[in-house]
């Protein structure tokens, strides 16, 4: 679907299933329609989930975000102005970005939080090599695509 139903839905089973039950920090990456209906639907199946640090390339996007979703869904919403800022302590990452032939991935594994969960809707566009291989668990919905991206 246009509007990334399908993307969503899985992140918030991913994230119901994976995510630590007193998960109440959550990194948007990513502010666009994807961030914010993942905040959304991350609120509804993680009630405890009370703070939101979101970061997008678009600096005015990112303050649009905040502007329109703070205290909405009960999360409270700061823009975080970097990666390392929205990520560090966070219980939950979502990245949302932009899918392009260039990919600008930033996202170390020592910004991560022990215990985290991250969960890639953008083809890791964000995530480093290194913060996939230091994962203790990588898990995907495309088989296919994870192998052709090893190539």
């Amino acid at each position: 679907m246009a509007d990334g139903e399908p993307h969503r839905r899985r992140s918030a089973v991913a994230a119901k299933h994976l995510a630590r039950a007193d998960a109440r920090r959550l990194a948007i990456l990513g502010c666009g329609l994807q961030g914010r209906k993942n905040l959304e639907v991350l609120k509804a199946v993680l009630p405890k989930l009370a703070h939101c640090q979101a970061y997008d390339l678009v600096a005015e996007r990112e303050a649009l975000f905040v502007r329109g979703t703070t205290d909405r869904w009960g999360v409270s919403v700061v823009g975080a102005g970097s990666v390392e800022r929205a990520v560090r302590g966070a219980d939950i990452v979502i990245t949302t970005g932009p899918i392009g032939d260039n990919r600008r991935a930033t996202l170390v594994p020592e910004w991560l939080a022990p215990g985290s969960l991250t969960i890639a809707l953008d083809y890791d566009s964000y995530v480093t090599d290194a913060a996939i291989a230091a994962a203790d668990l990588v898990l995907t919905d495309d088989r296919g695509q994870i192998e052709d991206a090893r190539r």
